[in-house]
């Protein structure tokens, strides 16, 4: 018996753990020798693990509000309350009671702390430093610092500058704490409280478009893509100058990613109410209140948002394995659990989350991001059991059809893509011609930009395009190549400007580019000195330009007649958004790389 048990319970010598700091801190356990499935505690129950179970996080119980001994089967004497236990303890899988008689080697145990996330009522003297009065933003508001390596490849437009400034469009779109040396110098922190109404630490992410909501499921296909850009055509962005800029754009994703899951079957999916935030027009730093958070859970699953992320994370830790192993490690644990968790307890999102169903409902169901979810982890981990999968659902889950877009709602293209690379089959490979092909035939403006719907149409046609890059990547027929790339192309050079107005559709790109775009802290007052002046919609219905330029953003376009109208008013044709520049940074990268391979 007490070897058996012996492989239960794991033996832990405790050092340096003082009971009363448990109540408002949350241990940190680090180096278990084996991986534990489940942690039964006294006192604190366990809220997340990481490393496949051999790093535990443990949060206070609800109703353990008064300083009491920490106990995680613990075996020994606690002389004093303010004293550290001596002995030993074990953690248990189940219901397991250790004896006396359990005999373990000895190994080293550290027991650390992460202060737990902290909500003071708003203070801006305390989270924004002293300097400040009425918000977390910078002394003085100034233009944006653009600083890019100019291509030397001869290619009508500059595609590293279109990189460049693409990432600096993600770079406006930061919610947090932002680093020191950010080059948006008319934004600053904000979002320092969110998830406070939930007790969890939710900073950090990107706000979606013109608003200050912070969506999950379009931020997580943004992730995805813009990641899949950077593992095809790294030589591009190395190219560029910008490869270590694109992989720490991404990481401020991830890292909000890491921190929304909270446990292995929760992940927080949205901050902010959509309807109030719509309701006013102001800068996310002067947001005061503490923002409401949606999660999605067991009980109430979200099976589109939960696979997406499983996939961002999955994807991300491809671009990071060569240069933060650890990092890629932790972002496979939580793409593994996730997707688990997507796939175990199956459920449209918007029935979970309400307040998004007008806003990202996933019409198209989420088949195709449970087979999405799982194909980037058969990328990241080689494991067989993964692409199995996708391949046996493949017909039953509708990827044997012609998808009609690849967008954040739809990514069923992407899976076709996957599987030619990763199988070389011709099922897979045709159905990837024919996605290219049904694009060509789907109507185009009168200079071919390919026009899906009037709402946003620059973003579905970019889509395209990358997809087209894709295959262009894994085709090996040369005809066939160079058509797939030519329609990239064109597509993107009509955005960039050869096109019936013959100006650029991305913001700061040129002279001529859209000045008026339907986004909020753009369209905020500059300042010269502290207090800044307020947002308001006095600010939406101004007839001049915004007074900081958004640059590198893709605006949604052109009505089908190629024609288009720089008004802040119009949300169709002059939002942004981070789902429609993240296929767009990424086909760019693609004519880059090809450029610099001799096929452009």
């Amino acid at each position: 018996m007490p070897t058996e048990r012996a492989t239960i319970c794991q033996k832990l010598q405790l050092q340096n753990l003082k009971p009363r700091h448990q109540l408002t801190r949350q241990p940190l356990i680090r180096r278990l020798p084996l991986p534990l499935l489940n942690v039964n505690a006294y006192n604190f129950k366990a809220a997340r693990m990481f490393h496949e179970g051999r790093v535990w996080f443990f949060t206070a119980q609800t109703w353990n509000t008064e300083p009491l001994d920490f106990h995680l089967r613990f075996m020994g004497t606690v002389p004093n309350a303010d004293d550290a236990p001596t002995g030993v303890a074990y953690l248990c899988r189940g219901d397991e009671i250790p004896t006396q008689d359990i005999t373990q080697p000895e190994f080293d145990f550290i027991l650390s702390h992460d202060k737990a996330h902290k909500c003071p009522e708003f203070d801006p003297l305390t989270q924004c430093g002293p300097e400040t009065v009425h918000s977390c933003l910078p002394a003085v508001s100034g233009r944006t610092r653009v600083k890019f390596i100019s291509s030397e490849d001869e290619t009508k437009y500059d595609y590293n500058e279109i990189i460049h400034k693409s990432i600096l469009f993600y770079e406006a779109q930061r919610s947090g704490k932002l680093p020191a040396g950010n080059p948006i110098p008319w934004r600053g922190d904000s979002g320092l409280k969110d998830g406070c109404d939930v007790g969890h630490d939710l900073t950090g992410g990107w706000y979606d478009a013109g608003d200050n909501v912070k969506f999950g499921f379009p931020m997580a296909y943004s992730a995805t893509v813009l990641a899949w850009g950077i593992i095809e055509f790294n030589e591009a962005y190395f190219d560029s100058g910008d490869l270590e800029a694109a992989r720490e754009s991404l990481k401020w994703v991830t890292d909000y990613f890491v921190k929304a899951h909270t446990s292995a079957n929760e992940l927080y999916v949205q901050v902010g109410n959509p309807s109030d935030d719509h309701g006013q027009w102001t800068r996310p730093e002067d947001i005061r209140k503490v923002r409401q958070s949606y999660k999605i859970d067991e009980n109430n699953p979200g099976s589109e948002v939960a696979a997406e992320t499983a996939a961002a994370l999955a994807a991300a830790s491809i671009v990071f394995r060569d240069v933060d192993q650890a990092y890629a490690d932790d972002l496979i644990l939580h793409a593994r659990l996730l997707y688990k968790f997507a796939d175990d307890f199956r459920g449209n999102y918007h029935n979970s989350v309400p307040s998004v169903r007008n806003f990202y409902k996933s019409w198209n169901g989420y088949n195709d991001e449970l087979l999405w979810g799982a194909m980037w982890l058969y990328k990241a981990t080689g494991e067989v059991s993964y692409l199995n999968t996708v391949e046996n659902r493949y017909d039953q889950y509708g990827a044997n059809s012609v998808p009609g877009e690849f967008s954040w709602d739809n990514k069923y293209a992407g899976v076709q893509i996957l599987l030619a690379q990763s199988t070389q089959k011709s099922k897979y490979k045709n159905a990837v011609e024919a996605f290219v092909n049904s694009a060509k035939n789907i109507g185009t403006t009168p200079q071919g930009l390919t026009w899906k719907i009037q709402w946003g149409p620059n973003r579905y046609a970019a889509n395209f395009a990358f997809i087209s890059a894709m295959a262009a990547k894994l085709e090996s027929e040369s005809a066939k190549k160079s058509n797939y790339i030519a329609y990239s192309k064109k597509q993107i050079n009509y955005l960039l400007g050869d096109n019936e107005i013959g100006k650029s559709y991305v913001i700061g790109h040129t002279s001529a580019s859209p000045k008026r775009p339907h986004h909020r802290s753009s369209s905020c007052p500059a300042w010269s000195s502290l207090p800044a002046p307020g947002c308001s919609w006095n600010d939406y219905n101004m007839a001049g330009n915004n007074p900081h330029i958004l640059y590198g953003a893709l605006v949604g376009g052109p009505n089908k007649n190629g024609q288009y109208t720089d008004d802040r008013k119009d949300y169709i044709s002059n939002e942004v958004a981070v789902d429609y520049n993240a296929g767009f940074q990424s086909t760019v990268a693609a004519l880059q790389y090809f450029a610099l391979n001799g096929a452009l």
